[in-house]
């Protein structure tokens, strides 16, 4: 029985962004605090989890020259261009779900600086804030 409230101890946790020691593994950011961190970070591994389409109509502008993971999959950490485990990683997509749960994984797989952008790629654009065109990798 300990052994069960353990496991679904870890595993609420887990999916709610902390470690079993109450430590948040994913940081939710609001628009301007990623705006702070984008402008401050200069060793920020963006991560787009959005879909080809979605990519089509504009990205940040700090993604210009980031690695584009439109089609996200658990299986992009196996690539030779991945993000260091010590390196932040800020993930966004249209709304901030697929972000939150990429997020989550990341954490999860052992990054230690996760951040969601918190409202997605569409927060940013409804604070005003532009989004650029990009060429299709």
């Amino acid at each position: 029985m300990r052994l069960i409230v353990v496991v679904l101890l870890a595993t609420f946790f887990f999916l709610n962004g902390c470690d079993p020691q109450g430590k948040v593994l994913v940081e939710n950011l609001s628009v301007e605090e990623a705006v702070r961190l984008l402008e401050s970070e200069s060793n920020l591994f963006v991560l787009d989890v959005r879909t080809a389409e979605e990519w089509a109509t504009g990205v940040i502008p700090e993604m210009d020259g980031a690695v584009d993971w439109r089609q996200w999959d658990r299986q992009w950490v196996n690539f030779a261009d991945k993000p260091d485990p010590g390196q932040p990683v800020l993930v966004y997509c249209h709304s901030g779900r697929r972000a939150a749960d990429a997020a989550e994984w990341l954490a999860g797989a052992g990054y230690s600086r996760v951040y969601n952008l918190g409202g997605g790629i569409s927060g940013w654009q409804a604070a005003g804030l532009p989004v650029v065109q990009l060429s299709q990798p």
